[in-house]
């Protein structure tokens, strides 16, 4: 079943360094494994962004994730793109700085064979 997730985050101007989005858990299993994201800046900003990817199991409060940035998306500032073709467990958003509060939405979508 594919998934899909958008969420739209408020961003203070008072946010401060590495605020992070919550994980956007993948099914790393899929049969042709292949995951977009997207970031959108609403309004306000800029808002500096990166994505982080991780192998670990987000749902186990025993394990502390372990967080390897994207490859190419890694000071996202307006809009961005971007992909996964090979398995991760999840990815999720880090803000690392904000010029003036606004909204930014985020955007993941994982294919899967039927």
């Amino acid at each position: 079943m594919p998934i899909y997730s958008q969420r739209t985050f408020f961003v203070a101007a008072t946010t401060g360094h590495d605020n992070v989005v919550p994980w956007f858990p993948l099914d790393m299993f899929a049969d042709g494994f292949a995951v977009s994201f997207g970031i959108t800046l609403l309004q306000g900003g800029p808002i500096n962004t990166r994505v982080v990817h991780t192998f670990d199991d987000v749902f186990n409060p025993l394990v502390t994730p372990i967080e390897m940035n994207h490859i190419d998306v890694t000071a996202a500032s307006t809009a961005a793109d971007g992909n996964y073709a090979f398995p991760v467990r999840a990815i999720r958003f880090v803000i690392t700085s904000v010029g003036s509060a606004g909204s930014i939405r985020y955007t993941v979508m994982q294919a899967s064979q039927a």
